[in-house]
């Protein structure tokens, strides 16, 4: 037992260690996966360090027999944690790139995830338990995971506030003045809103991300889109620049947003293909409502 325990240790060690190294050494593709989360962006940046520092002191903790309660204790916090969150995501019907590991691996957040999480959790489980002498070891595992679940529900109501609704609480007004920015296109030219409404027609931001699988319907459609409303319409796509979907308040994809050909903000955001195609359907109307006002 106390063989298998000490292998159980090492190998959750290993895994809690390097996912922390591949999250240091990848911190901005870690904090867009946090923003992806719903983090506030008052957090991130403190989160990004914070996250894979502690999953380093639990590593370290779970090596020595004398602190390896106290690691495996630890483990099975964060991993609960970041279960229920991959559950409110699921729930939500987002789907995100995976960022636990960094730049090791790719793929998309989802249900296999829990699973893989549910063999950690058994793993810290069997290290807490093994390595306590005493009869109030479970109650306390209880008593870890229970407060690690409501806390883990405590924060799934500002992570729905922040994505639920069409338009968030940092969205851009309708009748402001839309944001400038400056990118890059795929074949190198700089595109900047001074450029796409110099046309004289409104523009219709419609943001992606690779890691969204809603995403990729909308690639397929993008090209019908901008057959049909060519003589009226300029769409551009952004895809996945935060800096941007920020200022724009987009704070999940596929979504779109209509600025007027004066740069002004038409419409509040859509989210979802059939709601950008509900938009493309009234954006001359709204458009013009837009110039109109006041």
């Amino acid at each position: 037992m106390l063989f298998l325990l000490r292998v159980v240790r090492l190998v959750l060690a290993i895994l809690f260690a390097a996912s922390a190294i591949a999250k240091l050494t990848s911190i901005n593709s870690f904090r867009a996966t946090l923003r992806e989360f719903g983090v506030p962006a008052a957090l991130e940046r403190l989160l990004a360090w914070v996250i894979p520092v502690g999953e380093l002191g639990v590593a370290v903790l779970l090596v020595p027999r004398s602190t390896a309660s106290l690691g495996a204790a630890l483990a099975l916090v964060v991993l609960t944690i970041f279960s229920c969150a991959v559950i409110v995501m699921l729930a939500s019907g987002r789907s995100i790139q995976c960022g636990c590991f960094g730049p090791l691996t790719g793929g998309i957040v989802g249900w296999h995830m829990l699973v893989r999480n549910a063999a950690l959790i058994a793993a810290a489980a069997l290290i807490f338990i093994g390595e306590k002498d005493n009869p109030e070891a479970l109650a306390a595992l209880a008593a870890l995971i229970v407060s690690s679940v409501v806390l883990a529900r405590s924060v799934a109501p500002l992570r729905a506030a922040t994505y639920g609704g069409p338009a968030s609480a940092d969205g851009v007004p309708i009748g402001t003045r839309a944001p400038a920015f400056s990118l890059t296109s795929a074949a190198g030219i700089p595109v900047t809103l001074g450029n796409l409404t110099s046309g004289g027609k409104p523009v219709l931001l419609v943001f992606t991300s690779p890691a969204c699988r809603t995403c990729r319907e909308i690639d397929r459609r993008v090209t019908s889109w901008q057959r049909d409303s060519s003589a009226t319409l300029t769409l551009a796509i952004v895809r996945h620049n935060h800096e941007v979907s920020r200022a724009y308040g987009i704070n999940r994809t596929p979504a779109a947003l209509l600025i007027t050909a004066g740069g002004i903000v038409a419409s509040a955001p859509a989210f979802g293909a059939e709601a950008i195609d509900s938009l493309l359907g009234s954006a001359t109307d709204l458009a013009t409502a837009a110039e109109s006002s006041p």
